[in-house]
């Protein structure tokens, strides 16, 4: 049913926001035509403006500030990361909800920053941490200690010393070793919109949006979402507890290094590889067509002449260990990767060789 068929004129302003009053009828649905017009009050065509629909409240309208939202994090590879399973323990006052403003905290995996360690070991509730070299944090960061998350209340000693508050964004406070590393964490913000209503319809039970975001950890997520009332509670998901304390999103990739035919101990056994771009190391590993007997076959894989790590195909196998890359740091663009073939069977020395580094 149409109930006013006709355009009725609602306000005009030159700047955001342009404010009207519509009738309060509970569920009526009205159409606003937004239409710019220049210096001489003749307006632009009705075919280019845009047309938006308001559903009227009512008495049904937001009360009060949303509930903290639940949501998943979902890696898809090649620096892809998905934001899916926004929902609400409740469907209260989030019927005007216009957004989500999502901050990642994570660490930079290109940057090969050596973070400072723990000077003393600390319990599951002493507040003051003691460096042993001068940290970058500053008031209000959050930095990552194992598993755990922590924020900083007040910096002193130059740096070396933080006031921490300790089980932060999710996390739980545990007593930590000293010479444990202290990762200071980066933020990124990320604006997620929501057209009003959206929440509690069959749509939103399958939404997801995907951010592009290469080689970093992402350690904690915090997102609040925002209706007429104002913006909810954070609702926070720590990830430091992942095997790799975060989840790591590369960026794709690998890069083969291969000699055939039987292997012989030598040095710059292939070509350099110049890298083409930084990328964080996934995992490096090796396998070989013919297995080695009478010995294993040991590797040395470089960068500018530097040992990045170390490869064991053991007698009679045809695959080494597997090297984790978060260890390793990042390869820079420009980077020399070569390889040394340390040792070799006594018997049979084996053949076909490739060393595989996945970003």
């Amino acid at each position: 049913m149409i109930a006013e068929s006709a355009w009725i004129f609602g306000a005009e302003s030159q700047t955001s926001p342009a404010v009207f009053r519509v009738p309060n009828r509970v569920n009526a649905t009205i159409h606003i035509s937004g239409r710019a017009a220049n210096v001489h009050g003749r307006e632009c065509a009705v075919e280019v403006s845009p047309l938006t629909r308001y559903t009227i409240g009512g008495a049904a309208a937001d009360l009060d500030v949303p509930p903290a939202p639940l949501y998943a994090l979902r890696l898809l590879g090649q620096g892809l990361v998905e934001v899916s399973g926004i929902g609400f323990e409740t469907f209260e006052n989030t019927r005007s909800i216009t957004g989500a403003n999502l901050t990642l905290h994570y660490v930079d995996e290109l940057t090969n920053e050596v973070p400072p360690l723990l000077n003393a070991a600390i319990d599951a509730e002493q507040t003051v941490l003691e460096l042993s070299t001068a940290g970058s944090a500053q008031t209000g960061s959050i930095l990552q200690i194992g598993t755990e998350l922590v924020v900083v209340e007040e910096i002193s000693n130059e740096g070396l010393t933080y006031t921490v508050t300790r089980g932060s964004c999710g996390s739980e406070a545990t007593a930590r070793t000293e010479s444990k590393p202290v990762w200071r964490l980066e933020r990124k913000i990320t604006v997620l919109p929501f057209s009003r209503g959206f929440f509690g319809t069959p749509s939103s039970g399958s939404y997801s949006q995907t951010l592009t975001l290469p080689d970093i950890r992402i350690v904690a997520a915090e997102m609040s979402v925002t209706n007429t009332r104002g913006t909810s509670q954070a609702g926070w998901a720590s990830y430091a507890n992942t095997p790799d304390g975060g989840l790591r999103t590369l960026s794709g990739g690998q890069i083969l290094l291969q000699v055939n035919g039987p292997l012989a101990i030598q040095s710059n056994a292939v070509p350099a590889i110049l890298m083409d771009a930084s990328h964080a190391v996934r995992d490096v590993s090796a396998t070989v067509m013919e297995s080695a007997t009478g010995g294993a076959i040991e590797l040395n894989v470089t960068v500018g002449g530097t040992l990045l790590c170390t490869l064991t195909i053991a007698e009679d196998e045809l695959v080494s260990n597997v090297v984790d890359g978060g260890a390793l740091g990042a390869l820079q663009a420009g980077d020399p990767i070569g390889l040394d073939i340390v040792a070799v069977g006594q018997a049979t020395p084996g053949a076909g060789l490739s060393v595989s580094i996945r970003f």
